[in-house]
């Protein structure tokens, strides 16, 4: 079976976990009182040691994830696409624990829901391959 559908399947699940992530991440960020920042630009230390710890646990995670659904994958002589989900798998981590911290309301989840259900169709079309 051709890999495409799965990898051309990935990218879309992929930028929607990192918009959810992204999500939770400036709402976390404004209800420690930070509305207005500058990507590349000078923000408060607390902001940029948040996006720091951010992107240093991003990295550890996808890297942890890509080695389990690689192991999963060869187990289950799955090919090599199953560990595309990894960086969609921990930014939805990621975004989930931003809103733990920040008690996310009902249409923050919603988005949170969103990523689940497209990880989940993700995996049906791996399945299926």
């Amino acid at each position: 079976m051709s890999p495409w559908p799965a990898l051309v399947g990935a990218l879309p699940l992929i930028l929607l976990a990192a918009k959810t992530h992204g999500r939770a991440l400036r709402l976390e960020r404004e209800k420690k009182g930070y509305h207005h920042v500058e990507f590349g630009g000078d923000n408060p230390p607390e902001v940029e040691a948040m996006w720091k710890r951010d992107r240093y646990h991003f990295w550890i995670l996808t890297i942890a994830l890509v080695a389990v659904l690689a192991g999963i994958a060869w187990a289950l002589r799955g090919g090599w696409t199953l560990p595309l989900l990894a960086p969609a798998l921990a930014f939805g981590a990621l975004a989930a624990r931003s809103g733990i911290a920040k008690s996310m309301g009902r249409e923050d989840w919603a988005w949170l829901g969103g990523l689940c259900v497209a990880v989940v169709a993700w995996l049906a079309l791996w399945a299926l391959l």
